[in-house]
């Protein structure tokens, strides 16, 4: 039926009505759930501004004049974005006014930015949102121009040094020349990782020489290395010098390990076995401030490398997972702990840079049970660690003002420090350099021993006396020698290149057995070999130092094996408690 027009234009209006009221209605509908889901939260723990997100729109009778800020907006105000030198990209982010340290794009800065979302919107973050907003950190850091550098657990800083506690509080030891104090949030940029484990708070006068009553040594020398070691390891400027212990079964070396990395850095576990792969080994080494590797029989060459990279302050770089045009670099200055039945390793670079220590064995009448020894450790840890301070800002006072010895080991820098803290303990730079100097040869004199080769061309050499002749000759003419000698042909090189490459390794210890060898300029039909006698050194080798009278033992007998329940109760607290701490740290290597 045909309608006139008045009559079309009156039904129009009226559905038009009908239709804007209800989307009036459902926009109050909208603007009172909103409301009522603020005064729950203002109900809650702490107020927070509910946003919409998403598809979600505003009502037109909503009181609000402006449209609410995005919340990851609010969320880089609060953070501080940097690169470190290698350019990789972090962020510090202010958490109930502690701060905290990450990686850009690791799993605990990830958790942060989701908190603080969910805190301000009611909701978790897409994933989608979260990688966009991750992505976004990572370029404004670089373009941002600002770099700073990351410590792990130490700080050396403008004659200063800031020892991280590792603590929910942020809290970090101050040291300076007139003295210590313990501070909240230190101006440098400490990252944590998900293995470590909080320092107690230190003590004030406390008694650093305590730390000797869990170490078995069995010389005054050796007491005097080993003090002065932790204190240059909190040095972080510098190279560090490993520090070997080794010792026969039961000589605590597993215990005496947990006694100086929980006094440094603590970790969950205290310690580890090095593994085969260059990567790991270099991801556990930048991971931890004083990486400890114990019970270590033997080391790959590939992985002593890395050692030596560390000890000398090196990097690796490698190709990033997945991506071939990208590279993650691995920056080496760790001051290495590192224990063994025998050496693990007779290579004289190595061997060079540490400091070798022996371990006496405990007799079974002094053996004490071993929940005692960790209840006393844990008791007089904080004076330990307080004593420890005031030796470093005595070191800060003197670095500077003496003059270091003229025959410095190699690791100079580590030995310029350690003669420094020798004198802060009432020692004199003299007795370091002594003190090390016996050290290192009774290392190399035992590196020598296991080494075959060098005993046969040593044997050689006793026989023949002095030789000179071409590469080649010299390699006949000592075959020929350990053939009679019923010599298996494995110990010798087969070929003069390597013959010769192996003579300069071992150079150090034909100086201990009074020989020298010496090359001659290249020619077109080779090189002429010259071994020389040298007159006997006498090396003072056993003869030990008048120092202070040695702090009484107390003998321990630690297991030969302790896991993170065990050492970690002397520190009261499991590797979560560290706030902070990446949860993508490294893999912890196990002994297999």
């Amino acid at each position: 039926m045909a309608i006139s027009f008045d009559e079309f234009k009156r039904k129009k209006e009226a559905a038009e009505a009908a239709v804007n009221e209800s989307i009036k209605e459902k926009f109050v509908a909208a603007a009172q759930k909103l409301k009522s889901l603020e005064a729950s939260k203002k109900r809650g723990s702490t107020p927070q501004q509910v946003t919409p997100q998403g598809n979600a729109q505003t009502s037109n009778f909503d009181d609000a004049d402006d449209d609410p800020e995005d919340p990851f907006d609010t969320i880089l105000r609060d953070l501080d974005l940097f690169t470190d030198p290698n350019g990789i990209g972090y962020a510090t982010i202010n958490f109930e006014n502690i701060y905290r340290t990450y990686k850009i794009g690791e799993t605990g800065l990830k958790k942060q930015i989701k908190g603080s979302y969910f805190d301000l919107t009611g909701r978790l973050p897409k994933e989608r949102e979260l990688k966009t907003f991750c992505d976004k950190i990572e370029y404004l850091s670089e373009r941002q121009g600002i770099t700073k550098e990351v410590y792990v657990r130490f700080a050396h800083v403008d004659d200063e040094i800031y020892i991280d506690l590792g603590d929910k509080s942020g809290r970090a030891v101050h040291i300076t020349s007139s003295g210590w104090q313990v501070v909240t949030n230190p101006p440098v940029k400490f990252i944590r990782y998900g293995h470590m484990l909080p320092l107690p708070v230190p003590l004030h006068n406390g008694d650093y020489r305590k730390l000797l009553k869990f170490l078995n040594l069995k010389t005054k020398d050796d007491e005097l290395l080993v003090l002065t070691w932790p204190l240059v390891a909190a040095i972080s400027s510098i190279s560090h010098a490993p520090l070997i212990l080794h010792g026969a079964p039961g000589a605590c070396k597993s215990g005496s390990i947990s006694a100086l990395r929980g006094l440094l850095d603590p970790s969950a576990p205290m310690h580890t076995y090095v593994q085969k792969k260059v990567d790991d080994a270099a991801l556990y080494i930048e991971q931890n401030a004083i990486p400890a590797f114990d019970n270590l029989t033997t080391i790959t060459k590939d992985v002593e490398n890395v050692m030596c990279l560390a000890a000398t302050t090196g990097s690796i770089a490698k190709r990033r997972l997945h991506k071939n045009d990208e590279l993650v670099t691995y920056k080496l200055n760790r001051a290495m702990l590192i224990t063994a039945l025998e050496l693990p390793t007779s290579a004289p670079d190595f061997l060079d840079r540490a400091i070798v220590v022996a371990l006496d064995r405990v007799t079974p009448d002094t053996r004490r049970p071993e929940s005692q020894i960790k209840r006393e450790y844990a008791q007089d840890l904080p004076g330990i660690l307080g004593g420890m301070c005031d030796h470093l800002s005595k070191m800060l006072g003197l670095y500077g003002k003496v003059t270091p010895p003229s025959n410095l080991p190699r690791m100079a820098d580590h030995a310029t420090w350690a003669c420094v803290a020798a004198l802060a303990l009432g020692y004199s730079q003299d007795d370091f350099i002594k003190a090390h100097k016996r050290a290192a040869l009774r290392a190399q004199q035992n590196a020598f021993e296991d080494d075959d080769f060098a005993t046969v061309l040593v044997d050689f050499l006793n026989s023949t006396g002095e030789v000179e002749g071409y590469v080649s000759e010299v390699l006949d003419a000592l075959r020929e020698y350990a053939s009679r000698r019923g010599i298996g042909r494995g110990v010798l090189p087969k070929i003069a290149n390597v013959f010769s490459r192996r003579l300069k390794e071992i150079t150090k210890y034909l100086e201990l057995a009074d020989w020298q060898c010496e090359f001659s300029r290249s020619a077109k039909i080779g090189r002429v070999l010259t071994f020389t006698r040298l007159s006997p050194a006498e090396p003072d080798v056993d003869q030990e130092i008048d120092l202070a009278p040695a702090s009484e033992h107390m003998p321990a007998d630690f297991p030969l094996t302790l896991d993170r329940d065990e050492w970690s109760q002397a520190f009261e607290a499991d590797a979560g408690d560290i706030d902070g701490a990446a949860e993508n740290s490294a893999p912890l290597l196990t002994q297999p």
